[in-house]
């Protein structure tokens, strides 16, 4: 008898990105996610381009023949995200040790250097935020994409 695997089955969710003046320099940004059923996903991975989405978000998924496409987002995980793009990595590297002191889980890489930040509801963004401000310079430069924590905030303060 074959028992079935109790392992999340991890998937790469494709995510088509809007050009804005020749920003992002991708048409589409892949996503690590787990299938959670043929229609449902739960990303795992943290976006490096697309707005609007973190980790813990559960999004609608449907298989085109080739892969996973996402679609609407269906439940909100409360993990913000923010992108941070510098001149070079050694700019980055007190950030990185900053942000990861905090609890943020950090990933680097790419050209120009740039940062994908998960930043898990438990974690507050308002440090997160201004030990990045505190960063910025002509040559290092971030921007919040995803603001799940004011909605957490919000529904706290109503409940």
């Amino acid at each position: 008898m074959i028992t079935p695997s109790l392992e999340p089955v991890r998937i790469d969710v494709l995510f088509p990105l809007i050009d804005d003046e020749e920003w992002p320099p991708y048409p589409a940004e892949n996503i690590e996610a787990e299938l959670l059923a043929h229609d449902l996903a739960e990303i795992v991975g943290v976006p490096w381009f697309i707005t609007n989405l973190s980790r813990g978000d559960i999004v609608r998924v449907h298989h085109d023949g080739i892969g996973y496409v996402g679609g609407v987002i269906l439940s909100r995980g409360g993990h913000s995200t923010v992108h941070v793009m510098a001149a070079s990595d050694d700019e980055l590297a007190p950030v990185v040790r900053d942000l990861i002191a905090l609890g943020a889980q950090v990933s680097s890489g790419l050209e120009p250097p740039m940062l994908a930040i998960d930043v898990p509801e438990h974690v507050s963004l308002t440090v997160a935020v201004e030990r990045l401000t505190a960063a910025e310079s002509m040559t290092c430069a971030f921007s919040v994409a995803c603001d799940q924590h004011q909605a957490r905030v919000a529904r706290t303060a109503c409940a």
